[in-house]
């Protein structure tokens, strides 16, 4: 399985389809920082076909460690689907054994990272980061990065992991960064 990335190298087998333009390190996007470093990629109904790549349908156990009052999310998400649709969901698992389950929606917290204008935005989500890469520039299209927050209904429980996973539709996640506040 091949389910994470460095911001400079190839994404989905395809020369040139890259985020070596998207900002690198420690940065501020929609006013909130994030470490950006790579992306973990899931699968989805169309990965394989698309690429020729087997994607995993979860990241699992991603250590937290901390109480937070929102959860903040760098993702996207890589082909397209119906308005709507939950393409995908963060489970969180507080240290007292109680979990909280975030729905990824396509339409409201990512769309497609290729992105042409007229495409319709996020409803529930901030535009972090906008750019391109040499494949999207030879087909006219933009990449743009969302920043997706969450507010926990529990602030006051630590947080000990969170899970990331592929419901399996058309379009599927990625995840880039998460920060707590």
């Amino acid at each position: 399985f091949r389910s994470t990335y460095l911001l400079d190298e190839d994404i989905h087998s395809k020369p040139g389809n890259d985020l070596r333009t998207a900002p690198h390190g420690l940065c501020i996007l929609a006013d909130i920082p994030f470490q950006v470093d790579g992306l973990i990629q899931l699968s989805g109904k169309v990965s394989h076909e698309k690429t020729g790549e087997t994607f995993p349908e979860s990241a699992l156990d991603i250590p937290i460690g901390a109480m937070s009052k929102r959860v903040h999310f760098l993702q996207s998400a890589s082909w397209h689907d119906a308005t709507g649709s939950v393409i995908g969901e963060y489970r969180v698992h507080y240290a007292d054994g109680e979990t909280a389950t975030i729905p990824i929606v396509y339409g409201h917290s990512v769309v497609d990272w290729w992105f042409m204008k007229g495409d319709p935005l996020p409803t529930g989500a901030a535009i972090a980061w906008n750019g391109a890469n040499e494949r999207t520039e030879d087909l006219g299209h933009l990449i743009q990065l969302y920043a997706f927050s969450w507010t926990n209904p529990r602030p006051d429980a630590p947080i000990a992991t969170l899970d990331f996973v592929s419901l399996g539709e058309d379009s599927a996640p990625f995840l880039m960064a998460v920060t707590l506040d």
